[in-house]
């Protein structure tokens, strides 16, 4: 009797035993998966604080990407500081510094000059300071741009216009500034696309810049010295509401259209029924700076990203104008919207965007 009870005993001990294992097991990889995914994606934690440097914060364009940025900071629990540079190259440099003499936790610029650039981030992330060049590859190690599709955008968008315009006619380019690479590579596009189109004669390519004031006189100028153009293409948004306010001005708002960059609830309207816009791209100032909170959110939270991180986009057109090009011979395969549903997109400042 005594044997048995022991039999019993150490096989209910084995059993237990047994039992213990397995549980275990069962537990582990859960364990290490869970540590593994929050490696990868940092969790939203702490409040993180971000520095960003504007070229000024009284242009409509960069008080729109605020206003995204601030939507997009509630969401990934930052604190955004805000700086306008008043269009001086120097005093965007001199912003970025005291950053670094804040110690905030991630520094988000969008730099008039590339090259000049690069010493103070250099600076920043030898501070162990993240940083984003925002629309504008700069070349420093452990840096992130943000950048668009800007040259396969502009290519198509402007193949577009010049198809609309049945593939002949006087066009202005505006561009932004030598040695910004996001309006270096809209102009690459530009050229390209007219460089396919013999009979598109570019009157000038002028530049635009990025203070609306000075747009509206250089177009005035341009609408003075030049009796017949058939199109605008604008580098920006920033000035296209500055450079159609002188087309109506001049009382030549029926022969000239324009085609713009950036789309903002302003110049979406001036695509309505017998408006001046044909076309413009959608990056959405309010997603550009929803967009670029999140991923300086990210990086002050350690994460890993490319050097080089870039936007969804798609163009805006109206079927009309899509279907005129089209039967005008334009053959390319696109992703677009129509104004309508690019609106609600970008009023929203939604991103799908991940990392």
């Amino acid at each position: 009797m005594k044997k048995i009870s022991l039999i019993l005993l150490v096989a209910l001990l084995c059993v237990g035993l047994m039992l213990s294992f397995s549980l275990i097991s069962c537990k582990t990889p859960a364990t290490t998966e869970k540590n593994e995914e929050a490696v990868e994606k940092p969790a939203t934690g702490e409040k993180v604080t971000l520095g960003v440097v504007l070229m000024d914060t009284v242009n409509p364009s960069w008080v729109t990407l605020m206003a995204g940025g601030d939507i997009a900071a509630k969401e990934v629990n930052a604190e955004v500081i805000w700086k306008g540079s008043e269009n001086s190259l120097e005093k965007e440099i001199a912003n970025i510094e005291n950053f670094i003499e804040q110690k905030v936790d991630c520094i988000l610029t969008d730099p008039m000059d590339k090259v000049a650039m690069a010493p103070v981030l250099e600076k920043a992330q030898k501070a162990g300071i993240p940083t984003v060049s925002m629309g504008n590859f700069v070349d420093v190690k452990g840096n992130v741009s943000t950048l668009y599709n800007d040259y396969v955008d502009n290519l198509n968008v402007n193949r577009i216009l010049f198809y609309y315009l049945g593939s002949k006619g006087n066009v202005i380019y505006l561009f932004g500034q030598n040695g910004n690479f996001c309006s270096d590579e809209r102009q690459r596009g530009f050229d390209a696309a007219a460089k396919e189109f013999p009979d598109i004669n570019v009157l000038v390519k002028g530049p635009g810049g990025f203070d609306p004031v000075a747009a509206q006189k250089l177009m005035e100028d341009y609408l003075t010295k030049y009796p017949e153009i058939d199109a605008v293409t604008i580098w920006n948004d920033g000035i296209t509401a500055a450079v159609a306010t002188a087309i109506e001005n001049a009382g030549r708002t029926g022969e000239i259209v324009i085609l713009g960059e950036d789309a903002d609830s302003t110049t979406i309207k001036m695509m309505d029924p017998g408006g001046m816009m044909v076309a413009n791209v959608m990056t959405g100032l309010k997603r550009i700076g929803a967009w670029n909170i999140k991923v300086g959110a990210a990086l002050a939270r350690g994460a890993k990203l490319d050097a080089k991180v870039y936007l969804p986009t798609k163009l805006i057109l109206t079927k009309e104008v899509f279907d005129k090009a089209t039967a005008n011979g334009f053959k390319e395969e696109i992703s677009w919207l129509t104004p309508e549903e690019a609106l609600k997109t970008i009023e929203s400042a939604s991103v799908d965007w991940s990392y």
